[in-house]
């Protein structure tokens, strides 16, 4: 019995070393700034002063450039967009800044997939980023039990301590952290990709596949929460389709139907909504061999193009202009204007 009971106690004290073991490395990990998306300590100095956010996927990531947007419109913006950044995690980081901000306008990034994304099957991927973006270890344990499943704790486990031995590595070799003062959230696309095909591979593909028309409740619940939020604090919202390659788009016979649903809910909610794929002369604004980082996300050269067009429409409308007649009213319709083609 003794011996058991000595047993059960090195066991215990294994276990309670081992957790703190693995809690101090994983703060080495969020206590630091080497990956790119470590931003926590930069929204925190900047709070007070953000009254323009953007908030959004991988799309508005690599679209939004807050240090254009700043010059362009006289504001203070930020740039909250995360890769495979999930709807819970969109409202996390935007209901903390809100909160702590004298914001006056959120742009929500709409993309094909926006509502039809499925967060059980995509996994746990984009809420790990988000654990790495907030303040403290209550507010990190606060997000993991509200959004990882049972079945994803390891995952957690693996990547926090992971990633933590790799920062202190990183460390031991002197590697300069990541400075977010000045791209504020912004991810600059590095390199381009032409998407340009030929007239036989673009008639061959033309029409031949889908977007998911599925809109799932988890998104829609937690865009409604964002939503209200904005009602709530009486903040302009502006929901943004962004430029994908011509080329692209046009394999799918349904955009029309998946745009419908968005414009929709941005109708409902009082909210301004523009499609920067239906805007006229997109092949000439964002051209396909030198805009685009890849065939749905803009490069560092489209992403400037973006920053000053869109700019320049949402000033339009604030000043009352009727910004209709910038856009095509439909992809049938943009779709004869398409100029990617070799």
């Amino acid at each position: 019995m003794r011996n058991f009971k000595r047993a059960i106690a090195v066991t215990l004290a294994c276990i309670l070393c081992t957790g703190i073991v693995f809690t101090l490395i994983a703060e080495v990990y969020f206590s630091n700034s080497y990956y790119y998306y470590q931003d926590s300590e930069t929204r925190k100095n900047y709070g007070g002063e953000i009254d323009f956010l953007i908030c959004g996927s991988s799309h508005g990531l690599r679209a939004f450039s807050p240090e254009i947007l700043d010059k362009e419109l006289d504001c203070f913006s930020y740039n909250i967009s995360g890769a495979l950044m999930t709807m819970q995690g969109r409202y996390t980081l935007l209901k903390k800044e809100i909160e702590r901000n004298p914001v006056k306008t959120v742009v929500v990034e709409v993309s094909y997939n926006a509502l039809s994304r499925n967060r059980v099957k995509e996994g746990a991927e984009g809420d790990l980023y988000i654990l790495a973006r907030l303040d403290n270890m209550a507010e990190r344990l606060g997000f993991f039990f509200s959004a990882m499943k049972l079945s994803e704790y390891d995952r957690v486990l693996y990547d926090t301590v992971n990633r933590g031995v790799q920062c202190i590595e990183w460390m031991t070799d002197g590697r300069k952290q990541v400075d977010t003062t000045v791209t504020k959230g912004y991810n600059k696309p590095q390199g381009i990709y032409d998407c340009t095909v030929s007239a036989e591979t673009y008639e061959q593909k033309f029409h031949y596949t889908k977007f998911s028309e599925t809109a799932d409740e988890y998104n829609i619940s937690y865009l409604n929460k964002i939503i209200n939020i904005c009602k709530e604090k009486n903040v302009r919202l502006i929901f943004v389709v962004t430029p994908i390659s011509s080329s692209y788009e046009a394999e799918h016979s349904n955009t029309d139907i998946v745009m419908a649903t968005v414009r929709e809910i941005a109708k409902n909610a009082d909210a301004e909504f523009y499609d920067f794929n239906l805007i006229k002369g997109k092949d000439q604004m964002f051209p396909a061999d030198t805009a685009y980082f890849d065939i749905s996300h803009l490069s560092a050269s489209g992403a400037e193009t973006f920053n000053r067009e869109f700019a320049r429409v949402i000033t339009a409308a604030e000043n009352g202009e009727n910004t209709d007649d910038l856009f095509y009213s439909s992809y049938v319709e943009a779709q004869q204007y398409y100029n990617c083609i070799k």
